[in-house]
C-alpha cells in the first residue's frame, strides 16, 4: 500500500511558533496603542534626557579621572550643576510673577492702582489701534468707568483670593469671600 499523506513543505510545529509569535506582537502592539495616551506625556520630556545625557557626557569623562575614577561622583556633579541652572532662573521668574501679584493686589486694596496713559503709537496700529487706545484711556482717566458697574468693586475685594490662587494654585476652606455694598445689586447681565 501506498503513504496517502500529502507533504505541503512545512512543519506543523514551526507554524504554530510562528503563529504564536505573531499573536504576542500584536498583542504587544495592540497595547502600546491603547496606553498611548498615558505614556505620550512622557515621550518628549524622555527623548530630551537621552540628548542632554549624550551631550554632557563629554563633561562627565572629562571630570571622571580628575575625581579618581569616580564616575558616579562625576555624574552627580554634572546632574546637580544642571538642575540649579535650571533651577534658579524658574525660582527668580517664579519669585518676581509672585511680587508683581502681591504689588498689585495690594494697589488694588489701597485703591492705587492707576493705569498708566496709552503712547500716542497705539492709536496708530491698523484696524484695532483706535479702539484700544479709546479703551485704554479711558481705563487711564476712569477705571470704575472702563471695567464696568461694580467691576473695581469686585476686584477690591476677591483681589487677594485671587493673588492667593495664583500663587498657591488652590483654594482652601478658610478662604474669605465678602459681597461689599458697591455689589450687591450688581447686573451681571
Amino acid at each position: 500500500m501506498e503513504n496517502n499523506t500529502i507533504d505541503t513543505g512545512y512543519d506543523r510545529q514551526f507554524v504554530r511558533n510562528m503563529l504564536e509569535s505573531a499573536l504576542r506582537i500584536g498583542l504587544v502592539f495592540i497595547l502600546l496603542v491603547m496606553t498611548y495616551d498615558i505614556i505620550s506625556p512622557f515621550v518628549v520630556p524622555l527623548l530630551w534626557g537621552g540628548i542632554i545625557a549624550i551631550a554632557v557626557f563629554p563633561l562627565v569623562k572629562l571630570l571622571e579621572p580628575r575625581l579618581g575614577g569616580r564616575r558616579g561622583l562625576a555624574s552627580t556633579i554634572v546632574t546637580l550643576f544642571f538642575i540649579v541652572l535650571l533651577v534658579a532662573p524658574c525660582f527668580m521668574v517664579t519669585e518676581s510673577l509672585l511680587g508683581s501679584v502681591k504689588s498689585i493686589s495690594a494697589n488694588l486694596n489701597d485703591g492705587g492702582l492707576q493705569i498708566p496713559p496709552p503712547p500716542a503709537s497705539v492709536a496708530e496700529i491698523p484696524l484695532v489701534g483706535e479702539k484700544i487706545h479709546e479703551n485704554w484711556s479711558l481705563a487711564n482717566s476712569n477705571l470704575e468707568a472702563a471695567l464696568g458697574k461694580g467691576g473695581v468693586a469686585a476686584m477690591i475685594g476677591h483681589g487677594g483670593l485671587c493673588a492667593r490662587i495664583l500663587s498657591t494654585g488652590n483654594i482652601t476652606v478658610g478662604d474669605r469671600l465678602e459681597i461689599r455694598p458697591e455689589c450687591e445689586n450688581l447686573e451681571l447681565f
